[in-house]
C-alpha cells in the first residue's frame, strides 16, 4: 500500500491511498462557524467549556476577554445582555448557540467563542415555548407592515403597497407591486395574527388586490 501526501489547496490536507483521495482531519486555515448543543462541563478558571451536539459530537470552546452573551429576545423586546453571567449560565445541560472562529493550533484546532446565545437562563427552558411568544411575534410583524406600508392605523390602501422596503421600513424608489409578496404577507400569517380590526382589514383587502391585478 502506497500513501502519498498531497497539498492540493491551502487549508486542506489530503492523503492518497491506492487510487482514493481522502480528506484528513487537519486544519490549515481559520474559519467562522456556529455550534449548537448542550454544555457537558465548564472550567471558569481556564475560561473554557465543552459542548455536545445532538449528533453526539463534543467540542471544547474557549472564552476570550471580548466574548459576549445574550439571552433570546422577541421582536419589540429590548436587547438582553448576559455577558456578566456567562460563567454562571454554563451549567451542565444548558442548551446554547456558540458563534466563533476555528483556529489551527498544534496540529489540531481550537474554537474561540465570540458570542453565545442562551435560549433561557435555566436548562430545559426555552423562551420560544412561552404561551404568547409566537402571537407577540406575529403581532410585531403585522404592526411593522401596517406602519411601513400604510402609515399605521386602519387606513389600509393597497395602492400604496410597495414590494421593496428598507430595513427600517421606508419605501424604496420605484412603484413595483408584486402579488406574490402580498400573498406571503397575508396568507401564511392568516391564522397567527391576533384578532384586531386593522389586522382583519389587512387580511381581507390583500386577496382582493391580488384578484384584481
Amino acid at each position: 500500500m502506497c500513501i502519498i501526501f498531497l497539498q492540493c489547496t491551502p487549508g486542506l490536507n489530503f492523503t492518497k491511498i491506492n487510487d482514493e483521495v481522502t480528506v484528513m482531519d487537519t486544519m490549515l486555515f481559520e474559519f467562522s462557524d456556529t455550534i449548537a448543543g448542550y454544555v457537558t462541563s465548564s472550567d471558569p478558571g481556564k475560561k473554557q467549556f465543552k459542548i455536545k451536539t445532538t449528533d453526539e459530537r463534543e467540542f471544547s470552546v474557549k472564552l476570550t476577554p471580548t466574548t459576549y452573551g445574550r439571552l433570546l429576545y422577541n421582536l419589540d423586546e429590548p436587547y438582553m445582555d448576559c455577558t456578566g453571567q456567562i460563567d454562571s449560565l454554563l451549567v451542565q445541560g444548558q442548551y446554547l448557540f456558540a458563534y466563533g472562529i476555528f483556529y489551527p493550533q498544534a496540529g489540531g484546532h481550537v474554537f474561540e467563542a465570540k458570542a453565545i446565545d442562551f435560549p433561557e437562563k435555566k436548562p430545559d427552558k426555552y423562551r420560544f415555548e412561552e404561551a404568547n411568544w409566537w402571537v407577540n411575534q406575529a403581532e410585531s410583524v403585522a404592526n411593522f407592515f401596517l406602519k411601513s406600508q400604510f402609515g399605521g392605523g386602519d387606513n389600509i390602501d393597497y395602492r400604496n403597497y410597495r414590494t421593496s422596503l428598507s430595513i427600517s421600513g421606508e419605501h424604496k424608489a420605484g412603484f413595483r407591486q408584486e402579488t406574490d409578496t402580498i400573498s406571503r404577507l397575508v396568507l401564511p400569517r392568516h391564522f397567527s395574527f391576533p384578532v384586531r380590526m386593522s389586522f382583519l382589514k389587512l387580511r381581507r383587502k390583500g386577496p382582493s388586490i391580488c384578484r384584481t391585478t
